[in-house]
């Protein structure tokens, strides 16, 4: 059985959980945004459901990859990430 906590002490973890992922997406961008020997080409807008999907795939430590597939498409794989090696 799990151990009760108070409602402050839930609120202080969940502030300390969403200060923990902003620092944690700042550092993701800053390393996406200066990838080794990459260069930014352009900033698509997103859907809410696309940015799920990306978001997830880096909160899961992937590097993310595009290309473009019969001139109209964006094909995007997810690579490992050389993060913290």
């Amino acid at each position: 059985m799990a151990t009760r906590i108070s409602q402050r002490e839930a609120h202080k973890l969940r502030k300390r959980v969403a200060s923990l992922e902003q620092m944690e997406r700042d550092r993701a961008n800053a390393y996406q945004r200066e990838y080794p020997g990459g260069i930014h080409v352009e900033s698509i807008p997103l859907t809410p459901i696309q940015y799920a999907k990306l978001y997830t795939t880096r909160r899961l430590g992937f590097a993310l990859v595009g290309t473009v597939v019969n001139r109209d498409e964006l094909t995007i794989y997810a690579l490992p990430s050389k993060i913290g090696e």
